[in-house]
């Protein structure tokens, strides 16, 4: 997946996570995986509905592979230029010389090793997010353990 055509709409980023938290809650409950999605916001965006599903849901996917099962928080904020979706969980944390090239076609992290997967996950959420003029990027939390993957899309 190389290109990506949007399809813009208006709509409230709580029905982002609604459809966020329709999806996950209850199979984050059957795996006794803390699970939130918090999003204190009632603004109304131009974008993609679906393709910023995508992207989450890719993320959240992630968190349960290679997180460690202590728990996956989606927090949705906007601001007067666009919003923030960062999904965060504990696990083990990527090396930092890695957290720039996770989102490469085909690449994937040394915590990989016994975990099945192509790398093509986070290259289609980097596609996404970049046709929305966005951006997506990772980093450690190492007070709180945590693996942090923030998208940010204008608005």
């Amino acid at each position: 997946m190389s290109s990506y055509t949007p399809e813009i709409s208006s709509f409230y980023i709580s029905e982002l996570a609604k459809l966020i938290s329709g999806e996950y809650s209850e199979r984050m409950k059957i795996s006794h995986i803390p699970f939130e999605v918090k999003c204190s916001s009632g603004h109304i965006m131009n974008s993609d509905l679906y393709g910023l599903v995508r992207i989450v849901s890719q993320l959240i996917e992630n968190a349960v592979k290679y997180g460690n099962g202590e728990g996956i928080k989606v927090t949705i904020e906007s601001d007067s230029d666009g919003v923030c979706i960062s999904v965060r969980n504990k696990g083990e944390l990527l090396p930092e010389d890695e957290l720039l090239f996770i989102f490469d076609s085909f690449r994937r992290g040394s915590n990989s090793h016994d975990t099945e997967g192509s790398g093509i996950g986070l290259f289609t959420a980097r596609t996404i997010a970049s046709s929305l003029g966005g951006s997506i990027c990772a980093r450690r939390l190492e007070d709180s353990g945590e693996m942090e993957f923030t998208v940010y899309i204008p608005d």
